[in-house]
């Protein structure tokens, strides 16, 4: 059945006890007092008490397929009615021509999992299954949700107890047990009690500390590293030579030149942010190559020899012919890609030269970022 139309008058049912059916032709007709709706076949013809002053019903037709009320006074309404335990004549839907709405006076029941769609496509749909209640956005847009009111809030069932509230123009507060743990300002966040965060240890992480590593060497074409802790010019000269111009297993040292060598012992496992060098030389051309490396103290007979593992390797050009002239480098975040560094690990720079700048002096500064 369709009601259409813009201007609908009023389409009052009141009923008494008595229900007949009987075979009518398809359309709307009244006879004896009933109003007789039928198509496709016999329907229900029931008595109205007051057809005359109670319905006012024009233009109505049938298809074949659908019975079409269409009410052409203009500013009129189509009302149902119908008498409950409680009250007779209650409204419970008006079509309004007048004010062109749909006014619902009674609760509408959805049984579980019928959906209540609005959209086009079916964007929004509202619904509960056996268990639970859902509101879904299934378009393309977004799910908004806004009010006129001073603030919206999240709480139980009752509005006794608060989850969450979020003030028009002010903070968004929210709440454990009904008390308020966490607010945002214009300055940040404000908490109250406690805050514990776990970071993983492949996290970049929200601490941070800076390292700052120095030393300075007569410049070989091998790597060298800082002196042994017991040396008169520690942890500042990088004499050691490791024995190779490049890093990696193939060269490995005394665990014990490794261990008591300067460095920075990191006591979480972390991730490298961020690495400025600063270097000055005296060698009139040439190069110098300064390493950010990671070494792994071990209690296993097996190493009591190791090698360092690069974290990162830069090369930096060296100042004309003096010292006074510093080479700053500033190592960019991607080429750093947030290298992670093991729980108790040494983080050490190791330095050498090339052929143009072997047996210059070189002094060397790396500032590092740890965050974890």
């Amino acid at each position: 059945m369709k009601f259409l139309g813009k201007h609908i008058n009023r389409f009052k049912t009141i009923f008494d006890n008595t229900v007949i059916f009987k075979e009518v032709s398809s359309g709307i007709s009244s006879d004896d007092n009933m109003l007789i709706i039928k198509t496709n076949g016999t329907l229900v013809q029931r008595p109205i008490t007051d057809i005359t002053a109670e319905l006012a019903l024009t233009g109505y037709s049938f298809d074949g397929t659908n019975i079409v009320i269409n009410n052409t006074e203009a500013g009129g309404s189509v009302i149902f009615q119908t008498t409950s335990d409680l009250e007779a004549n209650e409204e419970y839907l008006k079509i309004n021509g007048s004010e062109v709405n749909i006014r619902v006076s009674k609760d509408i029941l959805l049984p579980d999992n019928v959906k209540a769609k609005f959209g086009n496509g079916d964007d929004l749909q509202i619904y509960h299954d056996s268990n639970h209640s859902y509101i879904i956005e299934s378009g393309t847009g977004n799910l908004w949700i806004g009010s006129n009111g001073a603030f919206i809030a999240l709480g139980d069932e009752g509005a006794n107890e608060t989850f969450l509230k979020a003030i028009d123009n002010g903070a968004v507060e929210l709440y454990h047990n009904n008390v308020k743990k966490l607010e945002t300002s214009s300055d940040g966040v404000d908490i109250t009690g406690d805050l514990n965060v776990s970071v993983p240890t492949t996290s970049s992480g929200i601490y941070a500390q800076f390292v700052n590593l120095k030393g300075f060497c007569t410049l070989t074409t091998n790597y060298q590293f800082t002196e042994d802790v017991e040396d008169t010019k520690s942890p500042f000269e990088i004499a050691l030579d490791y024995g190779s111009a490049t890093i990696s297993s193939s060269t490995e040292v005394t665990q014990s030149k490794l261990f008591r060598s300067a460095g920075f012992h990191v006591p979480v496992a972390c991730n490298l942010n961020a690495i400025n060098m600063q270097v000055t030389c005296n060698a009139g051309s040439g190069n110098i190559t300064v390493a950010i490396v990671e070494y792994v103290p071990s209690e296993l007979a097996a190493d009591t020899n190791d090698h360092p593992r690069t974290i990162f390797e830069e090369v930096v050009v060296a100042s004309s012919a003096n010292n006074n002239k510093v080479k700053t480098v500033a190592v960019a975040v991607g080429d750093i890609n947030n290298t992670a560094v093991q729980v108790g690990s040494h983080i050490m720079i190791m330095v050498k030269g090339d052929s143009s700048s072997t047996g210059s002096k070189a002094f060397i500064s790396a500032a590092i970022e740890i965050k974890w």
